[in-house]
């Protein structure tokens, strides 16, 4: 039986991760741990591209969301001057990189985006042989952040890739080589000035806030029209008044706020997450001494703790 042509829109699935870049990842990690209740799966260090051989230059922390069996945010730290995301980082600024959806049939996906001429970030798809792991990025020029759309499904008979947070070495090294040509100078000299890893153990709480879900993600954007336009005829999005709603995750929902042009320090990509107990993590972040503002019945933190701006609501 003859497969049917693949067209636009696709078909996304549920958020698989979403990356940040920042200075540092073990400040962003423990937060996140601590404070707010995502789980640590792995810690992976990474060579991709400034270090000697048997070093690494890139570390990258997998955090577990809460009461979530598959969703996954990596915090990601250049350690190296030289290193991809340490200059990617004094370009851009810290916040979140990229959010990735999950998908079926990835080949098809790539070759339809090639031949509709969507720019996108490597002229391959990157993948994992032993898992069967498969991705690739689309530019940010479309939504002014980059998306990566992922597959999982294992060629092995363990499923292995399909465990919550599998990234391989490999893996992690391809993508990150595939932002060379967003830094002002590609190329990367070598550099074994690695920073030692922080062993502190920040945001010490005898309980964390309970988190019940992502609520919704907003992206700061220059045209705010083009990004739905996008989100809508290529990926398959619902546009529903403000909010942009993926029909296979319909318990969370994109917002696009518009900027005039490019600034620095405007965070891209802003989270909102629903939580259980509006009174305990208001004490929570009080016994903590961090500053934060009142929105009504919800809570906002700068960029400083998350490593992106984060509000936290209560209906």
């Amino acid at each position: 039986m003859t497969k049917p042509k693949l067209d636009f829109p696709i078909k996304c699935f549920n958020i698989d991760h979403y990356t940040l870049i920042v200075p540092n990842a073990k400040v962003v990690s423990d937060f996140h741990q601590n404070v707010l209740g995502y789980k640590l799966i792995n810690t992976i260090l990474v060579n991709a591209g400034s270090a000697s051989e048997g070093k690494h230059d890139m570390l990258n922390y997998v955090l577990g969301w809460p009461n979530n069996e598959k969703g996954v945010m990596v915090v990601t730290e250049g350690l190296t001057k030289e290193s991809i995301f340490h200059k990617f980082y004094e370009k851009f600024g810290q916040g979140i990189h990229h959010v990735a959806f999950e998908v079926d049939d990835i080949e098809d996906i790539f070759e339809l985006f090639v031949s509709k001429g969507i720019e996108i970030t490597s002229d391959k798809i990157l993948r994992d042989p032993l898992s069967g792991l498969r991705q690739f990025f689309i530019s940010n020029k479309y939504i002014g952040v980059f998306i990566e759309l992922i597959e999982r499904k294992s060629e092995t008979e363990d499923k292995t890739s399909e465990k919550q947070g599998f990234f391989t070495h490999d893996n992690m090294s391809g993508l990150a080589n595939t932002m060379k040509s967003y830094l002002d100078d590609p190329n990367l000299k070598h550099d074994d000035d690695i920073k030692s890893l922080d062993k502190t153990n920040y945001f010490e709480v005898l309980e964390s806030i309970e988190v019940d879900r992502i609520d919704n993600i907003q992206i700061n954007v220059a045209e705010v029209q083009s990004a739905k336009n996008f989100l809508n005829s290529v990926l398959g999005f619902s546009i529903e008044g403000e909010k942009i709603i993926n029909p296979n995750e319909k318990d969370k929902f994109l917002s696009l706020s518009e900027i005039q042009e490019y600034q620095n320090g405007v965070i891209p990509v802003e989270l909102t997450l629903k939580t259980v107990n509006f009174e305990k993590s208001k004490n929570i972040l009080e016994s903590l001494n961090l500053d934060f503002e009142f929105e009504g019945d919800a809570i906002r933190l700068e960029k400083e703790y998350a490593g992106y701006p984060l509000t936290l609501l209560h209906d």
